[in-house]
């Protein structure tokens, strides 16, 4: 609900305002408001079905994690350490990278439980869905940090084929 509340005002303030990429925006503050009930609603279902959970899949899941941080925050230290931009829109470009990859982890933990068994398709396809939407978000940060990010961009691709929207 969150999230669509800051697509609507991302539309109003592009569409109707005219603003070519309206970031940071009041939209901001319900995108990462949207995030908390997401961790919370999918850590929630995934508790009681992670008995499956063995050490190596753990690992895999941290190792996954470990390796999102590193892509997601090494590319952006010196882009953001040289950018000419207020804090809050570098304390954003850090704070979406930071929250997608809680969500990854989770999405790779719903992945991993529900992978076989038929009442986990519709969970494992929302779990991709989160893991798609998350890459797509880290790549935003990463095109608005550079300034080469343009509305219709092909990284947006990720946010048509999800699911999770």
């Amino acid at each position: 609900m969150l999230s669509a509340i800051g697509e609507t005002i991302w539309f109003f303030l592009e569409v109707v305002q005219g603003i070519e990429i309206p970031y940071p925006s009041i939209g901001d503050v319900f995108y990462i408001g949207g995030y908390v009930p997401m961790i919370i609603g999918i850590s929630i279902y995934i508790r009681p079905f992670r008995a499956p959970l063995v050490k190596s899949k753990v690992v895999f899941i941290l190792a996954i994690a470990g390796l999102a941080a590193l892509l997601s925050f090494y590319p952006l230290l010196e882009p953001l350490a040289m950018a000419e931009k207020d804090l809050l829109t570098k304390a954003l470009d850090v704070a979406y990278p930071a929250l997608d990859i809680v969500l990854i982890s989770l999405g790779l933990t719903g992945i991993l439980i529900f992978f076989t068994g038929k009442v986990g398709t519709a969970w494992l396809l929302i779990s991709i869905g989160i893991v798609l939407w998350s890459i797509s978000d880290v790549l935003f940060s990463y095109t608005t940090l550079l300034d080469i990010y343009y509305p219709g961009h092909p990284l947006e691709l990720p946010w048509l084929l999800d699911i999770w929207q």
